[in-house]
């Protein structure tokens, strides 16, 4: 089985969405191993643009799977919202997304505690909010 690995260098905004989807056609899995939903990922099908945040750039027209890695930080919120848009469009897609039990949860309390640290910074790193 043939593998094809995306890896950016420049702190994200490199295109690695863009470039997975289009390979997509060509693989069964696409797998994100690592980050959380400060990332930005758009595919087009069609003429219409999804962005997703956590989810794998899958091609939702074939059958391609996608699976969330163990380095990845999960918002079920931003996850949950991410699927319900693809499942409007594309009934089903959210069956071939998998998520590995390791993968770290970010709870509301995470978002709160994170911000409370933010403020408290006398140099703020900009990692919430």
């Amino acid at each position: 089985m043939e593998k094809l690995a995306v890896v950016g260098a420049q702190w994200g905004d490199e295109g690695k969405g863009k470039v997975v989807n289009y390979f997509s056609r060509d693989f069964e899995w696409i797998v994100r191993f690592s980050g959380g939903a400060n990332a930005g990922h758009t595919i087009y099908v069609g003429d219409k643009k999804y962005v997703n945040h956590l989810l794998p750039s899958i091609n939702p027209v074939i059958d391609s799977k996608g699976f969330l890695g163990a380095g990845m930080v999960i918002d079920v919120g931003q996850l949950v919202e991410e699927l319900k848009i693809l499942e409007r469009d594309f009934p089903g897609v959210s069956s071939r997304f998998y998520l590995d039990p390791e993968a770290f949860i970010v709870l509301p309390w995470h978002k709160e505690e994170d911000l409370l640290l933010e403020r408290m910074r006398k140099v703020p790193i900009g990692t919430t909010g």
